[in-house]
């Protein structure tokens, strides 16, 4: 395959082999900028060829990059030339007369410097470029003022002498040619109408001759005359060649896209979606209803949903964040009550697909926007069940994965931008998509992610292929997003910065471009242009970083004292001192039943404080002092008698009612607490699964009266409750060995809860150390119950005793359900249960997260600022006792940090 001739092809140029001219490099330019900035050119032809996307392109586009690369290794890098000492020319002579005149740098000479800058026709910048070379030249030993020089160079008055600026010859011929003809020109006469057709005449066989010389001129550039303002320039400028280009910018006027002026009430929109609220909580029950009775669901449910969104996508971004938060929970209890029809289900979750983008329509970028955010906000809620938050969260786009909406926004901007900036240059319409985009950007709330928002299409457009040095609709679109963006003295900015101008992947030409830019638009006036990095700069880009970290001032943060605590009703400093007091004594290092459950009550305590309750709290309070727990004997006896003799017995009495009744009332006053195994396998199989009742009820009562705390006895009762003849004798075994209460009989679940309750007595009869987890159980479900009621007054209470993991849950769920939407957020315990006591710290865990979360709430922090406290000590307890305390005992401190707190604000308004 020719590549030349295929090149030539694609590039619209005639054929040839020359290489320069396929690239396009110009005839007089040697240097490797040339070089890139013709690839760049050439590139962007291939691209917007209609065959641009194909495989030859790329062939091409390869090739010519290969060409660039041969050009560029024979380029011209930086011609050396000999020292030579600059000369004075009459601008420096004049400069130089004025300053010694004057004695130096004052009021008169800076006045008179301006005058001889007009009259040389040079702005104050160029000359105080000329100053500071001139000065530079003077301390290095090379200018005229240097030692070495300064005897050559003498002094004249005649230096001072401003030189009039010569008049323009077609200006003087014009004016001297009006001078004469005025008079006559006010003169109504036919020989002036002569004169007058006469001169016109002339003008035209004049402006003949000049067509004709420009027709027939050869095509080769004309020399030009650099001799006629050589002695008008300082030579001084030639000896510093970066203070020559910052005097050049890559564009006369400031790039920026141009919006049309359409104006949008979007306000009004916000001020809309307040009265949404309430469409959406009609919209809900309605469904409710109308799916509860059997009835197919409406077609105008799905058409509400999509003109809400329609509006959403004006006013939602201009709404309060209340507002959002309301409209966010309505919405999710529409799509709660939908989950009733699969169909109508499936129909609403469609209307949450994310808009594709369309050049016609800027309303897409809203619609996008507005779509991405809900589904941000409610495919992490609790509240839905897992196969809808699955499914929103495959509609969701993947690089978007944040649970937040506020965070949504920036991430669904950023996205669009990736797609905007590849379409900017080549599409017109992608303008007012950009105002859209724009517009959306300024409602990102963070400081630091709003900048982000710009800084992502920054960076795109350096990416591209565009040269930035010459005008094109991607220049204006940088120009755009520099002007707009949120540039301050904040860190952020400063490490965005530094990573630009540390990146070898930028040139200096995209640099050079970028630095005119951030500097004009004068935001940051502390980088006073050391920020520009020119095209032929001898600085380094490191040193650039460098300057750039030396003057950026550093910042400065005050602190603000902002409690967000407003003291609870009937707060009094002498109870809650009390209630510290107690905490302070509780040593959590104590293994044992009151330390766990005063903990448990202080927390309740705590609880009523919050909310205002100091009468319930007191009472708490006061009876964490009268906590007392029988404690379990030491030492356990078994009769002297060999293993057996009382199953021998029971056994040869066979069928005699009477000697079976004397052998178990026998049992009742020996000097044992416990019988051998095979003894109390025999006793509680009489008990529970012998045929007579007066022998069930006997040995019963024995078992209660004797052997209370009989750990063989708890075994082979548990081993025995599957053979159960009555549910009357396990009744009283639970009701008097345990503090459990036991549903009702005709309950599904009595069976369960009765061989629960013996178990926890077996397993607490196991270790003389052991909590008296009977006790504790039922001290801990009537604790978190009237938590409960605190909490959620209108709650129904239970209807009667339950376990503490179900008084637990309740709380958990209750509690949850006044956490707002934007707090819920995945748990961040990751502890795995490997039993029901365990299964019990867990959820204490998740109920010191939520508290957590509530403060977050009250302080209307983000959710980004949430930090667990560190429960590393409970992961890594010895047992499970330990767990249980220390969690407690965390939560316990969760409180105290909040007491501490409404302490000191209330002795402040006392002083106040």
């Amino acid at each position: 395959m020719d590549l030349d001739k295929l090149a030539c092809f694609l590039l619209g140029v005639p054929d040839t082999h020359d290489h320069r001219r396929i690239l396009g490099v110009p005839k007089n330019r040697q240097d490797i900028m040339a070089i890139d900035t013709a690839l760049r050119r050439r590139i962007a032809q291939l691209y917007s060829h209609p065959k641009g996307r194909t495989k030859e392109a790329t062939d091409v586009k390869e090739y010519l990059e290969a060409i660039a690369k041969d050009l560029k290794a024979s380029a011209i890098k930086e011609p050396i030339e000999p020292h030579s000492y600059p000369e004075l020319t009459p601008l420096d002579q004049s400069i130089l007369a004025v300053l010694i005149s004057q004695g130096g740098w004052n009021r008169q000479s800076r006045s008179k410097l301006v005058a001889v800058a007009a009259s040389y026709q040079i702005t104050v910048g160029g000359l105080m470029r000329i100053l500071e070379a001139l000065g530079e030249s003077a301390r290095s030993g090379d200018g005229p003022l240097s030692k070495s020089r300064r005897t050559k160079t003498k002094l004249s008055r005649d230096w001072t002498t401003i030189p009039t600026s010569s008049q323009n010859l077609v200006d003087d011929f014009i004016a001297k040619t009006s001078k004469k003809l005025i008079p006559e020109l006010n003169a109504q006469s036919p020989v002036m109408t002569l004169k007058i057709a006469v001169l016109f005449g002339l003008l035209t066989i004049l402006a003949f001759v000049l067509s004709l010389r420009v027709l027939l001129a050869p095509d080769v550039p004309l020399p030009t005359n650099e001799s006629l303002n050589t002695n008008r320039i300082s030579n001084f400028s030639d000896t510093e060649p970066d203070l020559v280009q910052k005097a050049i910018k890559p564009y006369e006027s400031y790039p920026k896209l141009i919006f049309d002026h359409t104006f949008v009430n979007s306000h009004n929109y916000g001020d809309q979606m307040l009265s949404e609220v309430s469409t959406l909580a009609e919209l809900r029950d309605d469904i409710e209803r109308t799916l509860m009775r059997g009835d197919s669901f409406k077609a105008s449910w799905v058409q509400s949903l999509q003109a809400f969104l329609e509006l959403a996508s004006n006013g939602w971004f201009y709404a309060t964040p209340q507002t959002q938060s309301l409209l966010l929970t309505e919405l999710i209890g529409v799509f709660i009550e939908s989950e009733r029809d699969p169909l109508l289900s499936e129909q609403i979750i469609e209307l949450l697909i994310p808009t594709k983008l369309l050049l016609d329509d800027a309303q897409s970028i809203n619609e996008f926007v507005i779509r991405t955010e809900l589904l941000s906000g409610m495919r992490c809620t609790q509240r839905l069940t897992p196969r809808m938050r699955a499914e929103l969260t495959s509609l969701q786009v993947p690089t978007i994965t944040t649970c937040s909406p506020d965070q949504a926004r920036g991430e669904a901007l950023e996205f669009l931008s990736s797609q905007l900036v590849k379409l900017t240059e080549l599409e017109q319409r992608t303008i007012s998509l950009w105002k859209s985009w724009f517009t959306l950007a300024h409602t990102v709330a963070n400081d630091e992610e709003r900048f982000e928002v710009f800084a992502t299409p920054i960076q795109l457009v350096l990416d591209s292929t565009i040269d930035l040095t010459r005008e094109s609709r991607t220049r204006n679109l940088l120009g755009s997003l520099i002007l707009q963006a949120n540039w301050s003295a904040s860190q952020h900015t400063k490490t965005f910065l530094q990573a630009l101008f540390n990146n070898p992947v930028y040139s200096n030409s995209e640099l050079w471009t970028l630095s005119h830019l951030v500097t004009d638009v004068g935001n940051m006036p502390w980088l006073d242009g050391c920020l520009i990095l020119e095209l032929n700069t001898s600085v380094q880009r490191d040193q650039l970083r460098t300057d750039i970290s030396n003057v950026w001032p550093e910042e400065i943060e005050e602190e603000i004292t902002q409690t967000y605590l407003s003291l609870p009703a009937g707060f009094q400093d002498p109870f809650v001192e009390e209630w510290n007091q107690v905490f302070q004594n509780v040593n959590k290092n104590n293994d044992d039943a009151v330390t766990f459950v005063t903990l448990r009550k202080l927390n309740e305590s705590a609880t009523a404080i919050w909310k205002g309750r100091p009468g319930i709290a007191q009472r708490v309070l006061q009876s964490i002092a009268n906590l007392q727990f029988e404690e379990i004997a030491n030492n356990q006896s078994l009769p002297h008698q060999p293993e057996g003799w009382w199953r021998d017995a029971f056994y040869d009495a066979r069928n005699d009612m009477g000697l079976r009744l004397e052998l178990i009332d026998g049992l009742v006053g020996i000097e044992a607490t416990d019988l051998q195994p095979e003894d109390a396998q025999q006793i509680a199989n009489a008990a529970l699964s012998n045929s007579s009742v007066k022998i069930r009820r006997a040995a019963t009562k024995t078992i209660i009266e004797q052997f209370p705390h009989g750990r063989n006895i708890a075994i082979a009762l548990l081993n025995q409750l599957q053979n159960s003849k009555s549910t009357h004798e396990i009744t009283s075994i639970v009701s008097n060995l345990t503090e459990v209460v036991l549903p009702s009989i005709s309950d599904s679940t009595w069976p369960l809860q009765a061989r629960k309750a013996i178990l926890q007595h077996a397993i607490a009869l196991q270790s003389a150390s052991a909590l008296n987890l009977d006790t504790i159980a039922y001290e801990l479900a009537q604790s978190l119950s009237a938590e409960l009621l605190l909490i959620s007054p209108k709650t129904k209470p239970p209807s009667g005793d339950i376990s503490p993991i179900e008084a637990m849950n309740i709380l958990l769920q209750v509690r949850y359900r006044l956490l707002q939407d934007m707090y819920e957020v995945d748990s961040l315990i990751i502890f795995t249960p490997s039993g029901v006591l365990q299964e019990f710290v867990q959820l204490q865990l998740k109920y010191l997260e939520l508290l957590k979360l509530e403060e977050l709430q009250w302080r209307s922090m983000n959710t980004h600022q949430f930090k667990l406290p560190d429960v590393s000590n409970v992961m890594s307890a010895s047992n499970v006792t330990r767990q249980l305390i220390l969690s407690e005992y965390e939560i316990a401190r969760h409180w105290d940090s909040i007491f501490n707190e409404l302490r000191q604000l209330s002795a402040e308004r006392t002083m106040q």
